[in-house]
């Protein structure tokens, strides 16, 4: 609900990278949470609420990706894998 009201107003790419992130976020789909959520904290054209949201997000993210991953999801651990190789 609070990404709607950041991002309603937003130029229709950013609206749909946050639709996007937080559609695969709910389905666990940690990948292409993660690819949403980096692109969208890359763009330049944020407001500064819509700038915190992404990063909170993002550490969000990191955080339930680290769970699932000691809880043996797949798809968590490559993203985990990933990350560490690109930092």
């Amino acid at each position: 609900a609070e990404s709607q009201s950041l991002f309603g107003d937003a130029a229709p790419e950013i609206k749909e990278l946050a639709i996007q992130a937080g559609t695969a976020l709910q389905a666990r789909e940690w990948a292409t949470a993660y690819a949403a959520f980096q692109t969208l904290s890359q763009r330049q054209d944020l407001t500064a609420e819509q700038r915190e949201f992404v990063g909170g997000s993002l550490i969000a993210l990191g955080n339930e990706i680290q769970k699932a991953s000691d809880a043996g999801d797949a798809q968590a651990q490559a993203v985990r894998q990933i990350h560490s190789a690109t930092k």
